[in-house]
C-alpha cells in the first residue's frame, strides 16, 4: 500500500513539473489591440487599423485577425456604429467566409462575399446598435474554410453614453 501511495505521489509530482515546464515554453498570447474612435454627430470618424502580427503560413486556407477584441471606446448614443476587423488569408488556398453572426440582434456583422486570395486582406464590418446606452460586450462568430480556425469568435466592447 505504501509503495502504491509513493508511486502515485511520484507520478503526480512528475506531471506537475512537466506542466510547469510546458507552460514556460509556450509562446505568450498576443496582446489585445485597442481600436477606438470618437464619433460625432457630424461625420463618421476614421478608425485606425492596428498592425497585424506576423502569421505563420498554413497549408490550405488560413485566417488571421488584426485583433480578437475590438474596442469601440466611449461613444455617444446614436453615433456611427460601424467598426471593422481586418482578416488576412495566411494560407496557400483561397479563404472562403461562409458566415458571420452576432451574439444578439444588436450586433450585425457583414462578411466578404468573394474569396480572399492567399496573402490578401479583407474586412469584416460590424454594426452595433448605438441607441442602447451603457457598457456592452458582444461576440461575433466567423465561419470559414480556414484549416487553422474554421470557427473563430472575436469580441467587440465599449460604452454608449447619453
Amino acid at each position: 500500500m505504501k509503495k502504491l501511495f509513493f508511486l502515485i505521489t511520484l507520478v503526480g509530482l512528475f506531471s506537475m513539473t512537466n506542466a510547469q515546464t510546458a507552460k514556460k515554453a509556450s509562446p505568450a498570447k498576443p496582446k489585445k489591440t485597442q481600436v477606438a474612435a470618437k464619433a460625432t454627430s457630424a461625420a463618421p470618424a476614421a478608425v485606425p487599423v492596428a498592425a497585424q502580427p506576423a502569421a505563420e503560413k498554413v497549408k490550405g486556407a488560413g485566417i488571421s485577425f488584426n485583433t480578437d477584441d475590438l474596442d469601440y471606446g466611449s461613444i455617444k448614443k446614436g453615433s456611427d456604429p460601424k467598426r471593422s476587423f481586418i482578416i488576412t488569408n495566411t494560407g496557400t488556398e483561397p479563404l472562403i467566409i461562409s458566415g458571420c453572426s452576432g451574439s444578439c440582434g444588436c450586433t450585425v456583422p457583414s462578411c466578404p462575399k468573394e474569396p480572399v486570395l492567399p496573402g490578401k486582406t479583407a474586412s469584416i464590418d460590424v454594426n452595433y446598435d448605438t441607441n442602447r446606452p451603457g457598457p456592452f460586450t458582444k461576440n461575433v462568430t466567423v465561419m470559414s474554410n480556414a484549416t487553422n480556425e474554421p470557427a473563430k469568435v472575436v469580441k467587440i466592447h465599449g460604452d454608449v453614453t447619453e
